[in-house]
């Protein structure tokens, strides 16, 4: 997927459940445009960041289940209580890490669980994502990028899709000497999408590449969730969950999906875990 050649990504749906694996199965592809080019420089963003805090005590009483986790809980700590060593530099001990170099991060912004991310580049650059933020730091801390995911993915033209941006991922690739980022946006069948982002250059504060991919392939009332990126010398891989609407994600779990982009943009999505 050399960033000057990948117009577009093409995707190769396949329905194959876990005990079909080696089944043939209806092939339906599918071509996803280059949909934008943008500098992340130049993305307005929201100079606010506001984010809402709900500071109400959680109702342990009227939900049976919290409060049954909750003694547990308690029971547990008073049966195991955690053990410190009087002498935590005795022989056999864990010595205390060390930091050679360290700064301040992406800021906490109440978002739960926070899905903190970073890359690294061989020109020492670090990509940071986080709900709901993306960061570009030089290896030294200094701060030279920072957007919220709703805008860093406005020239996908999801900056104002209903749901907001969650789960983001990112990837440096050393053999194309480029980043790759992945935003999810939507909790339903609607508005489920997926942002795959590359950066044109090895520099992440410069022009990026945006495709948009269908967080409901199949049409069959889910939605996309808790990706994972890997690569090769030849193909990005990203792998998902498809989650039921109106149920939690553990009792709304579908099947996963994986997604496999060749160098020329040739993309493969199966799906598998099917319950």
């Amino acid at each position: 997927y050399p960033m000057n050649k990948l117009m577009s990504i093409l995707l190769i749906f396949a329905l194959t459940c876990v005990n079909q694996l080696n089944a043939q199965q209806p092939v339906t592809r599918l071509t996803f445009p280059l949909t934008a080019s943008a500098s992340v420089s130049t993305i307005a963003d929201d100079p606010w960041n506001a984010s809402i805090l709900s500071l109400e005590v959680r109702d342990y009483m009227g939900n049976p289940d919290k409060q049954f986790l909750k003694q547990q809980k308690q029971k547990v700590s008073e049966l195991y209580p955690v053990k410190k060593s009087a002498n935590p530099n005795k022989s056999g001990a864990i010595p205390a890490p060390v930091i050679n170099t360290g700064f301040d991060g992406n800021q906490f912004n109440n978002s739960v669980p926070l899905d903190n991310y970073l890359a690294v580049s061989d020109s020492n650059k670090i990509v940071s994502v986080s709900n709901v933020q993306f960061r570009v730091y030089s290896t030294d801390g200094t701060s030279l990028i920072s957007k919220t995911l709703q805008f860093f993915c406005q020239p996908a033209g999801l900056g104002g899709v209903n749901n907001g941006k969650f789960d983001p991922k990112v990837m440096y690739d050393p053999v194309e000497d480029r980043f790759i980022a992945v935003v999810l946006n939507g909790f339903n069948a609607t508005y489920s999408r997926i942002v795959v982002a590359f950066s044109q250059t090895n520099d992440p504060s410069g022009i990026w590449n945006f495709y948009v991919l269908p967080g409901n392939p199949f049409n069959d009332s889910t939605w996309f969730d808790y990706p994972a990126l890997n690569i090769t010398e030849n193909e990005l891989f990203i792998t998902g969950n498809q989650i039921r609407e109106n149920v939690s994600w553990q009792l709304g779990f579908k099947q996963t999906v994986m997604a496999n982009s060749e160098k020329r943009g040739v993309c493969r999505l199966t799906a598998g875990n099917q319950s």
